[in-house]
């Protein structure tokens, strides 16, 4: 177990043996106190991260100070016992920041599905073995316009077309980067599930 999920476990039965009591003593206040701002370090970190692979360094480090003060806000009324659950509410906390900072900015993100949904080489390559990129498309100059049109329309139509647990999935994939184990998590579903899911999926809207 990593040590962010230690952190996480420890933090989550000290906080919900003290929902359960009204009273609690001086020894118990202090633990409590010291494993959160544990929990708090590790969370800088974990949600650093997410958001430096979206977006520049200043940004993230500008971001996540917001992510970390709503999380803390809101612990006090946390009620979930798993470890995954908790992971899954701090994500959506972040992603959720991140998505308000880009419309404050006028910011617009796309997906390039040019190489995601087209076989290369006549073969159906397996998910993992290809790479995908997903970009802040004002900020990639290597594109014309029209080409940032024509990204931006392939991938309406393709989202438009697929129910919205599909949608849902494709979007925690490609578009938030989340990783299978991320997914899962989120899902609440094995990480091999995850990842069939997504070459069935693939392979359906590839044809």
């Amino acid at each position: 177990m990593q040590k962010l999920d230690l952190v996480i476990q420890k933090w989550l039965k000290l906080h919900n043996s003290l929902l359960k009591k009204k009273e609690h003593t001086k020894d118990e206040v202090t633990n409590y106190r010291y494993n959160l701002e544990l929990l708090m370090q590790e969370l800088l970190h974990y949600v650093y991260f997410i958001l430096l692979n979206r977006t520049s360094k200043n940004n993230a480090q500008d971001i996540t100070s917001s992510v970390l003060l709503k999380i803390y806000k809101n612990l006090p009324k946390y009620k979930g016992t798993k470890i995954g659950e908790f992971k899954a509410w701090v994500y959506k906390i972040t992603i959720n920041t991140f998505s308000d900072f880009l419309r404050k900015n006028k910011r617009s993100k796309l997906l390039w599905f040019s190489e995601l949904f087209n076989k290369k080489n006549g073969q159906d390559e397996n998910v993992d073995s290809q790479e995908y990129y997903v970009f802040d498309i004002s900020d990639n100059l290597q594109l014309t316009d029209t080409e940032k049109l024509q990204a931006e329309v392939q991938a309406r139509k393709i989202l438009k077309k697929l129910a919205p647990q599909d949608r849902d999935f494709l979007l925690m994939r490609f578009y938030y980067g989340m990783s299978y184990k991320e997914i899962a998590d989120v899902l609440q579903i094995k990480e091999s599930t995850a990842r069939k899911r997504m070459q069935r999926l693939l392979k359906r809207i590839r044809g």
